[in-house]
């Protein structure tokens, strides 16, 4: 299956250094730090008892952090990625009024790539060289959200959160094609995060600047100018506090 992010021509390449040019610049001053971390706080005090509750929330959300733990373990690539997703995706949640239910939201973190238990173990391992009947049954696995998710009372939003997450802003995506503000915000924030991890994982030797880099090189393309733009103020605020 195709990365998150495609092999991209050599103006792909000149858009991540023009990023890592402004970013770099963001990153070392302090007081756009400090606003950026006083706005946050503003936004992620804002009282989540007002979200709808699913009726069986406690006894829920544990059983899908079993699952996430569950499929962070089928990968070696994979091992705490949902903890390392989780407080980026609330964070730029937070910052922009919590649009998306807080407890959706969190449940689709958990669940988003669930659907990856049924796949092969061979195939979820495989580096390239794809089939086309391969490159099919790894872009099927958001299915499992609709098929499943939605049985459970209360849990609607976020299996379409979980459905959508592999849309990109341009319509490249998939399973639908969807494009722009037709995509849920649940899963154009877990596009960002998971793609940042991917991105990540890829470039163990390099900066986390040019992960982030990498991201902003696809604002307007894959992903929404808006939810990009909130991603950096998160990763500024964790920066600043030494959690990234």
């Amino acid at each position: 299956i195709k990365p998150l992010i495609y092999s991209k021509p050599e103006s792909f390449n000149e858009s991540i250094e023009k990023s890592i040019s402004v970013l770099s610049g963001g990153f070392n001053e302090k007081q756009q730090l400090q606003d950026a971390f006083a706005e946050f706080e503003k936004c992620a005090s804002i009282d989540i008892g007002d979200a709808e509750e699913p009726p069986n929330l406690e006894e829920d959300m544990r059983f899908f952090r079993e699952l996430a733990i569950e499929v962070d373990g089928i990968h070696p690539d994979w091992s705490g990625r949902t903890d390392f997703i989780m407080p980026i995706a609330l964070g730029m949640n937070a910052l922009a009024g919590n649009p998306v239910n807080y407890y959706q939201l969190q449940a689709a973190i958990y669940l988003h790539d669930v659907g990856m238990r049924f796949m092969p173990e061979g195939l979820l391992r495989k580096k390239g060289g794809f089939s086309e009947a391969e490159r099919e049954q790894l872009a099927s696995h958001p299915n499992w959200a609709i098929e499943n998710i939605n049985l459970m009372e209360g849990w609607n939003e976020s299996a379409w959160i979980v459905y959508q997450h592999h849309e990109r802003f341009d319509g490249s995506g998939y399973p639908e094609k969807t494009a722009g503000e037709e995509i849920s915000d649940g899963a154009q924030i877990i596009g960002v995060c998971d793609t940042f991890y991917s991105v990540m994982i890829r470039n163990r030797k390099r900066s986390v600047l040019r992960s982030v880099a990498e991201v902003n090189a696809c604002k307007g393309k894959d992903f929404s100018p808006k939810w990009v733009d909130l991603f950096n103020k998160v990763i500024r605020i964790q920066q600043m506090a030494g959690q990234i």
